[in-house]
């Protein structure tokens, strides 16, 4: 004991006669010190975790603690890092002025590293608070609705910490950020003449979120007749999914000039159909309950409209009819169109009914009367079936 006493004392005396030591001594102790904080700061937050939060009806307050318990051991690093700088800076002797700028400039980094470690805890909790709320509104707010809405807050949100985080930064090196706004605004005139396109689609983009004319998820006709849907919309551009599942990247400004076509709107029940043609002399009344009773049994069926038949062309082979029913959902319609097509061939030819075929007419005169035209045979032929 008393050896150790001794060896103590002496500790003291070479830390007091020798300043620079002794600041490389309460660095390194904070540096060693800040790996038990984060582990306890971890512990403290799993328990908080499993004897209060877990008990909550909600979820975001879990993911909140499990943010903050990723980042404990990153953020006390950086923290005792600037500290640790900072006593070692204070330690140096006046002389040691190389030294002393390049302490300074890691601490100018630890305190950049700190800020950026801040943000990015604050920017997740936002994130996550702003996906629970979106998707704990009101019931009248559809999910479409909130997928169009979601990426326009997330990076407004992206953007609104990045521009705290300079302001901090700048602030850090004394920086004039009234003078550098004025500067910047002398120059953003000739960034927005270069960047018109680019400012055009986004405020495009703005004018798409507020609007709606159209959702992520719904169905559209752009004004060219190609059909899609829409995959994702952005600041500058939308992208949407066809059929060969590619996806085609349209500028906003571009679509909120040309007419479109979106087959989700007003409603969800979307319109079907189907045109076929029976021959003359056909029981229109016995068609139309074959057909409407395979329209109402459709699988997706909806009966928020009536289906009907009606009778839209007598033309030269046959009586053109046209089934119009309604299917739950646009992304139904096209199976649900070929099938009825199949099932009205196969039941109107069960019930005998036929369908109207092209038929060619032939005058023939009689034997003996080529020079007459008067007493002539009308023949009916019909063309060959095919092979």
């Amino acid at each position: 004991m008393e050896s150790l006493n001794l060896f103590l004392e002496q500790w003291n005396t070479s830390l007091e006669a020798n300043p620079l030591l002794f600041g490389i001594v309460r660095a390194v102790l904070i540096l060693v010190v800040s790996y038990p904080i984060a582990i306890g700061l971890k512990l403290i937050l799993a328990l908080s975790h499993k004897l209060i939060f877990a008990k909550t009806d909600t979820n975001i307050d879990d993911k909140i603690v499990t943010i903050l318990k990723d980042h404990a051991a990153a953020f006390c690093f950086v923290l005792a890092l600037k500290y640790a700088l900072m006593e070692f800076q204070l330690a140096l002797p006046e002389t040691s002025k190389r030294t002393n700028d390049a302490i300074e400039v890691l601490r100018h980094i630890a305190f950049i590293g700190l800020v950026f470690v801040a943000a990015r805890v604050i920017g997740k909790i936002i994130r996550e608070g702003v996906d629970w709320y979106l998707h704990n509104l009101p019931s009248h707010l559809e999910s479409k609705q909130i997928a169009s809405i979601a990426p326009f807050i997330r990076r407004g949100l992206q953007l609104v910490s990045i521009a705290i985080v300079l302001v901090i930064v700048l602030d850090h090196f004394d920086i004039n950020i009234g003078s550098l706004l004025v500067s910047l605004g002398v120059g953003s005139l000739a960034v927005a003449l270069a960047a018109q396109d680019t400012l055009a689609n986004i405020i495009a983009g703005i004018i798409i979120a507020v609007d709606k004319p159209f959702r992520v998820g719904d169905r559209v006709q752009l004004f060219d007749g190609k059909i899609g849907d829409i995959h994702e919309i952005g600041l500058r551009s939308t992208k949407i999914k066809d059929f060969d599942n590619n996806l085609v990247i349209l500028p906003n400004a571009e679509l909120i000039r040309s007419r479109i076509i979106n087959f989700a709107y007003p409603n969800d029940p979307i319109r079907v159909l189907v045109l076929f043609s029976v021959a003359y002399g056909t029981d229109l009344s016995k068609v139309r309950e074959i057909v409407l009773k395979l329209a109402t049994a459709a699988p997706d069926y909806s009966d928020a409209f009536p289906s009907g038949m009606q009778v839209m062309d007598l033309q030269d082979s046959g009586v053109l009819c046209r089934l119009e029913t309604f299917v739950t959902d646009f992304t139904k319609r096209f199976d649900t169109e070929v099938m009825l097509r199949e099932q009205i061939h196969t039941e109107l030819c069960n019930a005998g009914i036929a369908f109207a075929l092209p038929r060619r007419v032939l005058l023939f005169p009689e034997k003996g009367d080529e020079g007459r035209g008067t007493d002539l045979t009308l023949v009916m032929k019909q063309p060959p079936s095919a092979p």
